[in-house]
């Protein structure tokens, strides 16, 4: 950034026959010279490792502006003198600059994905969690922290839960995801169908939310919400990208674009209108084939997660979506074991499954309050530790008395995600552990 701005003063200063002095006087700690080689240090650095993502130009006429408003029009004065001889042979090295603002791209510019591409992540969250918010506000500022995390994270789906299924069953007729709201004019009273509102409303592209997501009290407080960002919201117009988008006509598609694209192989698919699609580019911008979010992740690129509501903590089970059901487990506690004395034992898995409890009442409650759901040996009692195959605490040396859900699902994904990336789907189907299944008295359960 020093070096842009550096040269940007000097091409400035040699166009406009600017007397260097004059400003040197005002400002006599700027070591020109020694400004560049330090600059062009930290730029050869930050490139080497990929981190710079991209530095638009800091031009002379922004520095002047405030620089003006600090020391006032005076300060600065304007000759008719051209620079001497030194002072041109010193600038003959440096290269013809564009006009434009300069822009430097990193190596590592394109985010591809670690993960193995045949393997999916889930993560349960209760969305009672939101009851206890004191203000609508913080509500959604709490959700849109925990679609930021499962963006980061790369979830694949997220899984909305009832904590209280029988006295308080779930509205499932509120959920934007699975019916028309468009009619609605009420706020939701049902903090389990807000939560997955916005859930289902931050991981749509913000150039659809108009087109697709309807206009209920349930998004009053949406510009408090963290933008997740996501590779699938379309950062570039790149062909070859997936963008997500919505057919507007028979063979025509917005995608985010100042100009619509058409649809190749619309006649193949029956798509409906106002519902989010994703696109493929194909040989320009112009043009683009229907695919998924499982093509797009076999490339390596993320995509977003879906949201899933379900009326209690066994519809978690029973509603998964894969066939072959989640095969590694995970519930999370204060009362489990660190992360640190299993995190060497990890079996590799297809379809991960991590379950959040409420700060204050942590699974225990959900378990009881869904028991005839499952089926517990007797001597467990309902201890949800036998739900899993691992029961985790993943801050065991916490000082405060409570971690936020949100908190805890940030601090649970950074502990697992060298697991997560670093795991490989098995050749063999391994057992699956299902708490939904009846079992024996004397029959084992999955070991913590």
């Amino acid at each position: 950034i020093l070096l842009i701005v550096v040269r940007n003063l000097e091409r400035t200063l040699k166009k406009k026959k600017m007397n260097p002095s004059s400003i040197a006087n005002k400002y006599k700690d700027l070591d020109i010279n020694a400004l560049r080689e330090r600059a062009q240090s930290m730029i050869d650095n930050f490139s080497e490792d990929g981190m710079l993502s991209e530095l638009s130009a800091y031009t002379f006429s922004n520095w002047r502006d405030e620089y003006l408003s600090m020391h006032g029009e005076d300060s600065l004065t304007y000759t008719e003198e051209a620079f001497d001889d030194k002072e041109e042979e010193e600038n003959d090295h440096m290269q013809d600059e564009p006009t434009e603002p300069v822009r430097m791209i990193a190596k590592n510019l394109k985010p591809v994905s670690k993960r193995d591409p045949s393997t999916t992540l889930t993560i349960a969250i209760p969305g009672s969690i939101l009851e206890k918010q004191k203000h609508d506000a913080l509500a959604s500022f709490v959700a849109s922290q925990i679609a930021r995390a499962a963006t980061i994270y790369e979830v694949d789906e997220i899984v909305v839960y009832n904590e209280h299924p029988v006295e308080q069953p779930v509205k499932f007729d509120e959920f934007i995801g699975s019916s028309d709201q468009s009619s609605r004019r009420e706020h939701t009273q049902d903090p389990n169908v807000l939560m997955a509102n916005l859930l289902y409303f931050l991981d749509t592209a913000p150039y659809l939310r108009k087109s697709v997501i309807p206009h209920i009290p349930d998004f009053s407080n949406a510009g408090v919400l963290s933008p997740v960002l996501a590779p699938h919201h379309g950062q570039t117009q790149a062909i070859g990208k997936y963008r997500q988008g919505v057919l507007i006509n028979e063979n025509e598609a917005f995608v985010g674009l100042k100009h619509t694209v058409r649809v190749v192989d619309a006649d193949q698919h029956e798509l409906k209108p106002n519902t989010p699609y994703m696109f493929k580019f194909v040989k320009d911008e112009h043009r683009v084939i229907v695919s998924s979010k499982e093509k797009a992740k076999a490339k390596g690129m993320y995509c977003g997660y879906s949201v899933r509501l379900v009326n209690g903590l066994s519809e978690v089970w029973s509603g998964c979506p894969f066939e072959e059901g989640y095969d590694a487990t995970f519930g999370t506690s204060e009362r489990g074991t660190p992360y640190e004395h299993i995190h060497s034992c990890l079996p590799p898995f297809r379809h991960a499954l991590i379950v959040f409890g409420a700060p204050d009442t942590g699974l225990r409650e959900a378990v009881q309050n869904d028991a005839k759901a499952f089926s517990f040996p007797k001597q467990n009692n309902g201890n949800p530790a036998h739900l899993f195959n691992f029961f985790l605490n993943v801050c065991p040396n916490q000082q405060s008395s409570t971690i936020r859900s949100e908190e805890a699902v940030f601090i649970t994904l950074s502990q697992l995600s060298g697991y997560l990336d670093g795991n490989k789907a098995p050749n063999v189907q391994l057992p699956v552990f299902n708490p939904l299944l009846q079992q024996d008295s004397s029959s084992s359960s999955p070991s913590n």
